[in-house]
């Protein structure tokens, strides 16, 4: 049985990923929680993803009596703990969940971004794989840019109607 989280710790700024590798060697579980923010740097037109902590410097840790003292010599972890009652860990659960929900959501976006562009050539057919239209057969007609966005939409035909579609949801027919 694994320990449940049980412990809040302070990591160094910009070190928390660090920390919670460090301690997931020694067999500790760990928890930063990461999220994605999109950041326009210098004189670039688009913004481009980076990944941050959740909660800057806090780490969640799952620890009892053993691996407590050797969580104390882990680099960049402060040495003074609190210790997590019932409600924090609850309030802890959904936050965890809150956070990874919208990590996957950005990260789906992230992506999006990173594929290449010219994958089908019009009047290709296309098979969607997933979303609301899976399975469903259609024709493929342009991909679409829009400055507002963050990547860029497939448009395609499925049974005489116009879509714009995820391009992760779709695959090049048989």
């Amino acid at each position: 049985m694994t320990t449940p989280i049980n412990y809040l710790g302070y990591a160094k700024t910009g070190h928390e990923f660090a920390v919670c590798e460090d301690l997931e060697e020694q067999g500790i579980s760990a928890w930063a929680g990461r999220v994605i923010r999109w950041k326009r740097a210098g004189k670039k037109r688009r913004p481009e993803p980076h990944e941050e902590p959740a909660l800057p410097n806090y780490i969640f840790m799952a620890l009892d009596d053993r691996s407590f003292h050797a969580a104390l010599g882990t680099r960049f972890l402060a040495s003074t703990f609190v210790l997590l009652g019932p409600g924090d860990r609850r309030d802890l659960s959904k936050f965890q969940n809150i956070v990874e929900r919208e990590y996957e959501k950005q990260d789906r976006i992230r992506r999006n971004a990173e594929l290449p562009k010219a994958e089908f050539s019009p009047g290709q057919e296309i098979e969607i794989i997933g979303g609301p239209f899976a399975e469903k057969i259609g024709t493929f007609r342009r991909i679409v840019e829009r400055s507002n966005q963050l990547f860029p939409k497939l448009e395609a035909e499925i049974e005489g109607i116009r879509l714009q579609l995820d391009p992760l949801d779709v695959r090049r027919f048989g």
